[in-house]
């Protein structure tokens, strides 16, 4: 996608992709060479490859809950290329990719022409641009509100799966009784 087709999109609620981990919901901030800036309720400044934006959907929704405020002023790279944004972002906590196997959430310590590296504990990892889908600045408070969403999650398959252990419980002593009961006729 070309990106003065992509700039008619500035300032519009837009979708990207149409599912899966990398799909978001947001107000379109800006376009830079090989990238879209993608305002989001929960993920915040979201950077986008646009190589590998699959689809854009304009939204248009009066739902409240996904309304996006507009907010006067935001810190964003707006120009270059995405390696600009990676420059801005050295020294800091990123995430990159939105979800999946492919998400990594590091320290972003040097750029190269053809790939960044990223510390994780005590990891060195070396991630080439091409399997960069998107990137952001990460911060604390929202793994911590992550982990929290992941236990309550955890918590609540545990609890189905016990509920689901009793009842299989139950209809075997049930099953074992009626088999004892014909089994003395």
């Amino acid at each position: 996608m070309a990106e003065y087709q992509l700039s008619s999109l500035i300032g519009k609620k837009v979708q990207l992709d149409r599912g899966g981990p990398e799909s978001r919901i947001g107000l379109v901030l800006a376009v830079g060479d090989d990238y879209l800036v993608l305002s989001t309720v929960n993920d915040g400044i979201v950077y986008y490859y646009v190589d590998h934006i699959k689809s854009i959907t304009l939204v248009k929704s009066d739902s409240s809950q996904d309304v996006i405020k507009p907010i006067t002023r935001l810190n964003y790279v707006s120009s270059g290329s995405m390696k600009n944004v990676f420059e801005s972002m050295k020294y800091k906590q990123i995430q990159i990719n939105r979800g999946g196997p492919e998400c990594v959430k590091g320290v972003l310590t040097e750029i190269y022409d053809d790939y960044i590296t990223i510390v994780l504990k005590e990891e060195v990892l070396l991630i080439l641009y091409s399997h960069i889908k998107s990137c952001s600045f990460f911060s604390q408070d929202n793994s911590d509100a992550n982990n929290e969403e992941n236990n309550q999650e955890k918590k609540q398959d545990n609890k189905n799966e016990n509920e689901n252990k009793k009842q299989n419980n139950n209809s075997n002593k049930k099953k074992s009784r009626y088999s004892k009961h014909y089994s003395k006729k």
